[in-house]
């Protein structure tokens, strides 16, 4: 998804209250849809507005007297119940300057859910909206490190998330290209590869961290990944570029199965290859694959937090070298026969899953999932489901308990 939430609103209302609510949803490292920091001269409105409300996470829809009035707003937050399919919440409301009687004589199912209104104030509605969202504010109840972010005001030239956002993805697609062509950090095995890139706001030009010593100081705290979740450590060795830790008990001479560098940035690559299962090698499974990435992503930005390297991080993940296997959408029953089992066919070589911005150190695997979860649908996509199946109503990962 491009955005993590859409503000549907009133004009009248966006003095008073919506454009302060816009701007402290962005410093918690939100991507936020909302009409005078989005649309540009020239953009179509009815195209740009279609745009973010396909492509936003949830939808805030701030129900006032106003907005009762108004056709434009009506229509959005009728776009937005269309996506509430298969019990997946999407809608965030806030009451502003209205009471429950008005919103039950216009709509009782809107009245009947779950809101936050803002007479209880700017940061108990910001704090409610996170907490529904599953995303943690830069501020609480975790480790020091965690607690301070870098201000926006010090990238003049571009809002710091958007300048983050872009150096992430250039880092990772440049990364990606050459592991492709075998210059990655280190040779790894065949059997497609899994790649997730973890970048600090910090890293930013490419600075280095003062932080490395701590870093590299203990690289087993640094598993590479794999699917069981055990350490597959085994070597490790510091060099020009940073911090490397392979799985291989041949040492780093030999193809690993999975690696992480950690760069003089603060960047982690954490690499996972032969992937594929199976006596021809042709699957893959959905389920290990995202608790790979929901453990470890967990793993890494807590050790950066610990080492006086604060968030906001970018997580990005590609798959890579997997033209023509298939992806099982779930995990694969004793018995069962290979060619009976839904599954998407992968048919290019690799895939971008795209990028998400953790505003904080996840608390728990469940937080990291529901952080992860733009890019985890994205992976379901590509095994032919319309989003992750491992989530519940509630937006819940199911099989935190089992990681």
């Amino acid at each position: 998804m491009e955005w993590d939430v859409f503000i549907s609103h009133a004009s009248e209302d966006k003095d008073s209250f919506v454009r302060p609510l816009a701007k402290r949803l962005q410093e918690q490292w939100l991507r936020v849809w909302f009409d005078e920091l989005t649309l540009t001269i020239g953009d179509s409105l009815r195209r740009s507005i279609d745009r973010g409300l396909a492509q936003s996470r949830y939808g805030i829809v701030v129900i006032s007297p106003d907005f009762l009035q108004k056709e434009w707003p009506q229509k959005e937050l009728d776009g937005l119940v269309a996506r509430e399919i298969e019990g997946v919440k999407v809608i965030l409301p806030v009451w502003h300057n209205i009471g429950a009687s008005d919103i039950r004589a216009y709509s009782p199912t809107l009245a009947d859910r779950l809101a936050v209104s803002s007479s209880a104030g700017l940061d108990r509605v910001v704090d409610q909206l996170l907490k529904a969202i599953g995303h943690r504010a830069s501020t609480g109840n975790r480790p020091q490190a965690a607690a301070t972010l870098v201000a926006p005001e010090q990238l003049p030239d571009a809002p710091a998330s958007q300048k983050l956002d872009d150096y992430a993805t250039e880092l990772h697609r440049r990364r990606v290209g050459q592991i492709l062509v075998g210059k990655g950090a280190v040779a790894i095995m065949d059997g497609g590869a899994l790649v997730m890139h973890v970048v600090p706001f910090s890293a930013v030009g490419d600075k280095p961290t003062s932080a490395f010593e701590e870093l590299s100081r203990n690289p087993r705290r640094f598993r590479p990944m794999s699917e069981s979740g055990g350490s597959y450590f085994a070597d490790s060795r510091i060099s020009y570029d940073g911090l490397l830790v392979g799985s291989n008990a041949e040492g780093l001479s030999k193809p690993q199965r999975a690696y992480v560098c950690v760069f003089r940035s603060g960047v982690i690559e954490a690499v996972q290859s032969s992937l594929t299962r199976g006596r021809d090698h042709d699957y893959l499974i959905l389920p290990q694959l995202q608790a790979s990435l929901i453990k470890h992503a967990q793993i890494y930005t807590r050790i950066l937090a610990e080492c006086s390297v604060s968030p906001p991080f970018v997580v990005c993940v590609s798959l890579i070298n997997v033209q023509n296997i298939r992806l099982l959408r779930d995990f694969m029953p004793r018995g069962a026969i290979l060619e009976d089992l839904p599954c998407g066919d992968l048919d290019r070589n690799d895939y971008d899953f795209g990028q998400v911005i953790f505003g904080s150190v996840p608390d728990d695997y469940n937080v990291t999932a529901i952080a992860l979860r733009p890019i985890l649908t994205h992976l379901a996509n590509a095994a032919g489901l319309h989003s992750s199946p491992y989530f519940d109503a509630a937006g819940n990962y199911v099989l935190a308990d089992k990681l």
